[in-house]
C-alpha cells in the first residue's frame, strides 16, 4: 500500500508539474521553430541578393554591347555620309560636264551647220 500512495503522489506531483512542463516543451518548440524559419528567411534574403546581383550585371552587360553596337554604327553612319557628300560632289562635277560638253556639241553643230550653208550658198570658193 506504501508504494501506491508514493506512486499516487508521485502521479499527483506530474499532473501539479504538467502545465509548467508543457508550457517549456511549447516555448521549446516554437523558439526552433522561429530558428528553423529565421534562417530559411536569411537563406532566401541571401539567394534574392545573388539573383538581384546575377540581374545587374546582366543587364550592365547588356548595356555595355548595345553603347558598343551603338558606336559601331555611329562609325558606319559617319563613313557613309562621307561617301554620300563625295557621291554627291562627283555627281555635279560629271552634271556639269555633261552640261558644258553638251553646249560645246551644239556650238559644234551650229559652226558645221553655219559652214555647210556657206559652203552651198558659194560654190565659188571651193573652186
Amino acid at each position: 500500500m506504501k508504494a501506491r500512495e508514493t506512486e499516487l503522489v508521485t502521479l499527483k506531483k506530474e499532473v501539479d508539474a504538467f502545465p509548467r512542463t508543457l508550457e517549456q516543451a511549447v516555448t521549446r518548440a516554437r523558439e526552433e521553430a522561429l530558428a528553423v524559419l529565421r534562417r530559411d528567411l536569411e537563406h532566401m534574403a541571401a539567394l534574392t541578393a545573388m539573383e538581384r546581383e546575377w540581374e545587374r550585371k546582366m543587364l550592365e552587360q547588356r548595356i555595355a554591347h548595345m553603347q558598343a553596337a551603338h558606336a559601331e554604327l555611329d562609325k558606319t553612319n559617319n563613313g557613309l555620309r562621307d561617301e554620300l557628300a563625295l557621291a554627291q560632289k562627283q555627281v555635279q562635277e560629271i552634271a556639269g560636264r555633261a552640261i558644258e560638253g553638251a553646249s560645246q556639241a551644239r556650238a559644234f553643230q551650229s559652226v558645221n551647220q553655219i559652214a555647210l550653208e556657206q559652203a552651198r550658198r558659194d560654190p565659188k570658193s571651193k573652186e
